[in-house]
């Protein structure tokens, strides 16, 4: 009897909700990423060995202003991404721009790499933290923003690439207590 909840619990999913604490929890795990402003910090882990990223870790990673972003767009190297938004001209009026339409005071500024590919790995985990990838995915072709075709298995990367990343993905879902269905 009774009523059985399918699904993750709230703290496995703020892990995967905030770009910022997935890539805290990459590092922490060895999981190669990108160059960003966050790069190298990771959380003490707590007691009860449950994965968590304080809230001041998370503001450490980002980038207040406009002239702390270009600081570590120069340390880095450019060409960057700002959020989601990819710098192409001026930083410091783009850095503006995006900070005044998104309402937000801080950002995540990381290396960008051109041409890359939109992969992912569709992933189901169980509450006995069985998990497994189902293939990898090309997320490559979209409009308006939207993923319109989704190629399973991806044939455009090298085999050796794919493994890495299922068993990236799957470190990261087991570390973060995730249970069900996501990508």
């Amino acid at each position: 009897g009774g009523i059985t909840y399918i699904g993750s619990r709230p703290r496995a999913l703020s892990l995967f909700a905030n770009n910022v604490s997935t890539l805290i929890m990459a590092q922490t795990l060895d999981i190669p990423t990108l160059s960003w402003s966050g790069l190298g910090l990771r959380p003490t882990m707590s007691n009860n060995l449950k994965f968590i990223v304080p809230s001041e870790l998370k503001l450490q990673a980002c980038v207040a202003s406009a002239e702390e972003g270009l600081e570590i767009a120069i340390k880095i190297g450019f060409p960057i991404l700002i959020i989601a938004s990819k710098i192409c001209g001026d930083f410091l009026s783009t850095f503006h721009q995006i900070q005044e339409e998104a309402k937000i005071s801080s950002m995540l500024v990381m290396k960008a790499i051109p041409n890359a590919r939109h992969m992912e790995c569709p992933i189901v985990a169980d509450k006995h933290g069985n998990v497994i990838t189902l293939f990898s995915c090309d997320c490559n072709i979209f409009r308006n923003n939207k993923k319109v075709v989704v190629e399973a298995p991806s044939t455009n990367t090298l085999p050796q690439t794919l493994v890495e990343m299922e068993n990236a993905a799957i470190k990261l879902v087991k570390t973060a207590g995730f249970v069900g269905v996501g990508s």
